[in-house]
């Protein structure tokens, strides 16, 4: 048997390995890291929901220069705000905020065009004289996209862990905020 033979055989049994392995990898992926931050949940939380904040800490916009971003409102604040991204190495996508529970909770979705949507939560917690901010990720992952879950943790637990470094530098720098008032139920 020829050795092309051979190597192409061997590829065909990888291949037919990897989609058999595929099978049972795991269908969701989820990403979180938390740090806690000698600040205001207020303060904090101000870095996260407004949108024209994240140019000041996004760990992605620091990794590509080229990217362009473009605000869906005159207010990108808040509960339906949004914001979308162009770039050579970060490729292109929406982000919005889906809910907001002010200075506890933020939940936003991603959309990455062609390569689907996924959700992030963001948490304040009272920790001390601080907050505790954990930020997650969570994407649905279906045929080959499986084997990127694996190393998903990985390529974005770093990328997390810079971002919330650079949120903690910003939200101790800063005088304390007025925390954002919760909304009061309709009258009836």
């Amino acid at each position: 048997m020829g050795i092309l033979k051979k190597v192409l055989l061997f590829l065909l049994g990888l291949i037919i390995l990897m989609a058999i392995a595929t099978i049972f990898l795991p269908s969701k992926s989820h990403v979180e890291r938390s740090l806690t931050i000698n600040a205001p949940a207020s303060n904090v939380y101000a870095q996260v929901v407004n949108f024209k904040n994240w140019e000041k800490w996004s760990p992605w916009k620091k990794a590509d220069p080229t990217m362009k971003l473009s605000y869906s409102s005159a207010n990108p604040v808040g509960k339906g705000a949004s914001y979308s991204w162009v770039g050579e190495k970060s490729g292109e996508g929406t982000m919005s905020i889906l809910s907001e529970i002010p200075n506890k909770e933020i939940k936003t979705k991603l959309d990455f065009k062609d390569m689907g949507t996924s959700y992030g939560t963001w948490k304040f917690e009272p920790a001390g004289n601080g907050t505790k901010v954990t930020w997650g990720f969570d994407s649905e992952l279906s045929g080959f996209s499986k084997w990127f879950g694996l190393m998903m943790d990985g390529q974005l637990g770093g990328q997390f862990e810079e971002g919330l470094a650079d949120i903690k530098k910003l939200a101790e720098s800063m005088p304390a905020v007025s925390p954002v008032p919760m909304p009061l139920p309709p009258s009836n």
